[in-house]
């Protein structure tokens, strides 16, 4: 044994089952080559300040319920005798052992095996000691359409240095496109409050050249060989649509063109919604705004045709109201048939609800609205940050352990409409989100690499950098001047995918020896 193990044991007098008898445990775990130890607490999770003048020893392992983990007792017990991460553990043994088995000898096996073996794994772990990483305080947003210019102005005036890039992106993605006609200029008024304020940069981004990580956060190359440092990188791009697929038929952005620049829309205009994917209710927002800005203008018929109205965002039904007391036409339908002779329109279909046929001959106009996705310069700027990509679209995984805004790389947080459809108030809300997730980030005390953070032997490194091109997290670097793999501590989640692929079997993991894993599957 490396270090002195003393197992602290609740007896669990709140069992149905009645309190642990201890008797023959202590006498086993006398004879145990792995705890040194055990003290057995009478109903630990009262009074638990008492109880923790009990405890002492070098590496403590707790057996206990979920309560006393919810309760916070372990922490408090590990603040008070200071303990560091490696030096404590925590097992529920309530719900594992004692309310699966009866049998009080079969008890008291599993009890002993599974503190026998978790004490071999807490003897061989060693604390955490890294300094925390403290990152710069300078933040750089990829996009300046809605979303990047909200995300620069969030973060305006938190004590942060923020760079802008300016993208070729549309300035308004489908979903958010009904806000330009709302509020018109809205989006030079946001440039202009972003390029004077005292916080914000703005550069174009063929000036940028290659994103790296590094320990502190990110390195960015500019023309001219000048770099930065940033401490977070926010992906903010706006999606933009497919276009028309249909000859002679408008996505809905080409029309929201024409609508901005008071070009006339006149005649019969078709909506065509729902025809090769579900049109989200931020769309049906677009659509609807649209068709009661034309009729205002014009005496244009208007037809909208959808399998389903989703009117899920606030207010939504009462434009949807407003535009069928202006005339608009709707038509669910079902099994719908759009025959186009270059340009030429038949629309066919059936009414559900009244169950007859429909047939729309040569409209002035049909709109279709299109598929969303990222521009190519998005998507190279999305595959540098190594985000998880389905098709062209960024794609972001929501977990229950983390932020909304952050992505599956750390210090990488996506904002705004390049997460999915979205309108004016959910870009907005998911900036001041992001602001959140990025105060986590860059705390002032500093992050502390994970536990099982990757260790690289360098005297078996061959250097053939198979873990810097396997690394879900980019998180393994490369020495150039030694020639040896080098691991991004801050960015390591301990996944062990490195190690279990190095050729040269180079890298472990910290505090995981294969020794200590036989331990927790023991202890399983």
């Amino acid at each position: 044994m490396s270090d002195s193990i003393v197992a602290v044991l609740c007896d669990h007098q709140c069992s149905s089952k009645g309190p642990l008898q201890t008797a023959n445990l202590t006498k086993r775990l006398a004879k145990s080559s792995t705890v040194d130890k055990l003290i057995v607490l009478d109903k630990a999770c009262e009074e638990p300040e008492k109880k923790l003048q009990r405890i002492s020893g070098k590496k403590i392992l707790f057996a206990g319920c979920p309560y006393l983990e919810e309760s916070g007792f372990y922490t408090l017990a590990a603040q008070k005798l200071g303990l560091d991460p490696g030096q404590w553990l925590a097992t529920d043994i309530k719900s594992s052992i004692l309310d699966l088995y009866e049998d009080p000898d079969v008890i008291e096996e599993n009890l002993v095996g599974r503190l026998e073996s978790l004490s071999r794994l807490l003897a061989d772990s060693a604390p955490v000691k890294d300094r925390p990483v403290k990152f710069k305080r300078s933040i750089l947003i990829f996009g300046s359409g809605y979303s990047g210019l909200k995300a620069a102005l969030e973060l305006s005036g938190e004590k942060l240095s923020v760079d802008l890039v300016e993208t070729t992106d549309p300035p308004l993605a489908p979903g958010c496109l009904a806000e330009g006609l709302r509020h018109p200029g809205l989006i030079q008024e946001l440039t202009q409050r972003v390029r004077t304020s005292e916080d914000v940069a703005v550069f174009p981004e063929t000036a940028m050249g290659a994103i790296r990580r590094v320990e502190e956060g990110f390195t960015v190359s500019f023309d001219g060989g000048g770099q930065r440092e940033f401490g977070a990188v926010i992906f903010a791009p706006e999606r933009l649509e497919a276009p028309a697929e249909e000859i002679g038929s408008w996505n809905l952005t080409q029309a929201y063109e024409r609508i901005r620049e008071h070009q006339p829309i006149k005649g019969r205009i078709v909506f065509v919604l729902d025809c090769r994917a579900e049109t989200p209710p931020e769309v049906i927002q677009d659509v609807l705004t649209a068709a009661k800005v034309i009729k205002e203008r014009s005496h244009a018929e208007i037809w909208i045709l959808l399998k389903q109205l989703r009117v899920a965002l606030p207010g939504l039904q009462e434009l949807y109201d407003l535009t069928r007391e202006m005339g608009v036409i709707f038509i669910k339908y079902r099994n719908l048939r759009l025959q186009n002779e270059f340009g030429d329109f038949e629309i066919t279909g059936e009414d559900p609800q009244t169950g007859s046929a429909f047939r729309i001959s040569n409209p002035d106009r049909v709109v279709i609205p299109g598929a969303c996705g990222l521009s190519a310069s998005a998507l190279e700027a999305a595959r540098t940050l190594g985000l998880r990509l389905l098709g062209n679209q960024y794609t972001q995984p929501y977990s229950l352990w983390r932020l909304a805004n952050e992505s599956n790389h750390p210090g990488v947080l996506v904002c705004g409409s390049a997460r999915g459809n979205m309108d004016a108030s959910g870009v907005s809300a998911d900036a001041a989100s992001m602001v959140q997730a990025l105060k986590a980030w860059m705390i002032p005390e500093g992050i502390t690499p994970v536990e099982h953070v990757a260790s690289v032997d360098a005297e078996k490194c061959v250097y053939c950098l198979t873990c810097v091109r396997l690394c879900p997290y980019h998180a393994m670097g490369k020495n150039i001047e030694d020639r040896v793999a080098q691991p991004i501590t801050t960015a390591c989640q301990g996944c062990g995918i490195c190690a279990a692929e190095c050729p040269a079997e180079a890298i472990t993991l910290r505090n995981l020896s294969q020794e200590s894993v036989l331990a927790a599957m023991q202890a399983l």
